[in-house]
């Protein structure tokens, strides 16, 4: 399987997930790449990504941008991890035709915007 993660460039939680997942998936033989939007960052250290060094990263500007580089990747999922990209790869996911996973990060209590079930 091909998975594509996107994710924003700042130093936090949410980041620090990213980069071990993609580690783990990588070392139980998922290929996997990873996403930033070259806009809409909280801090735009390049060394943030130095714990994956070795797997494809790619810095996109738009929507189309990202849909080419996942076609090239033959990517079959795309794991979204900010607001901020869900967009974009929505986007790709519906261009694609490949599944979408959103992973909320945050502090606040998503469960109220579910009814119980």
């Amino acid at each position: 399987m091909k998975v594509l993660l996107t994710t924003i460039l700042v130093r936090s939680g949410l980041l620090t997930h990213v980069l071990d997942l993609a580690r783990h998936l990588a070392a139980r033989k998922v290929r996997v790449s990873l996403a930033i939007p070259k806009t809409g960052n909280l801090n735009n250290d390049p060394t943030l990504l130095d714990p994956v060094a070795g797997l494809p990263v790619y810095v996109y500007r738009a929507a189309t941008d990202l849909v080419s580089f996942a076609a090239e990747q033959g990517v079959e999922l795309v794991h979204a991890h900010s607001p901020r990209t869900f967009e974009v790869s929505a986007e790709a996911s519906r261009r694609l035709g490949v599944p979408l996973v959103l992973t909320l990060h945050s502090v606040r209590d998503w469960s109220g915007m579910y009814a119980d079930r």
